[in-house]
């Protein structure tokens, strides 16, 4: 049964993925429900483990959740595929850091680390323009479908270097 569940989620993650690519010439339609933010991250995570992935997520949520909003979970899933696939890719697959928390201001946050090589000055500045990438293989959807995500959730998403040394973090 725990299987089938895996492939009812990801049956409707497709549906999702779809909804992304069309969200290029239509708005996409959202499916709003009360999500807490570290729980909806820690089943991700999970779901992972499950299908034996080799790359390592370091989780934590910091205290002070429950961290509740509203959104679409199977969106906020493929924005952080795509955060992660990036990530994994810029390090070489090795260790990524995922925070779930709050700034001082209230504002609840999700925070992708990599210890990559990061991006320059003026490659940052375009990272969400679609078809923008700095891989020999990407295709430049994966952060621009993001940042789409985000907005679309009214949110905000910010890239900058990964503060004590090399690396990029998306928050």
């Amino acid at each position: 049964l725990a299987e089938i569940d895996l492939i009812l989620h990801y049956c409707i993650r497709c549906t999702s993925t779809i909804d992304n690519l069309l969200r290029f010439g239509k708005p996409a339609k959202l499916k709003i429900e009360t999500i807490e933010l570290g729980a909806c991250m820690l089943a991700y995570h999970e779901r992972r483990e499950h299908l034996n992935c080799e790359k390592k997520i370091n989780l934590s949520i910091q205290p002070g959740g429950p961290y509740f909003t509203r959104g679409d979970r199977y969106q906020l899933e493929q924005m952080f595929d795509n955060l992660l696939d990036n990530a994994f890719e810029s390090n070489g697959n090795q260790l990524v850091e995922v925070i779930v928390g709050a700034d001082p201001d209230g504002r609840y946050f999700i925070r992708f680390t990599d210890y990559g090589k990061g991006f320059k000055d003026d490659e940052a500045d375009k990272a969400f323009e679609l078809f923008f990438t700095t891989k020999q293989t990407g295709s430049g959807l994966g952060l621009t479908v993001a940042y789409s995500i985000v907005r679309n959730h009214g949110g905000t998403i910010e890239v900058g270097p990964r503060e004590g040394g090399p690396g990029t973090t998306f928050t």
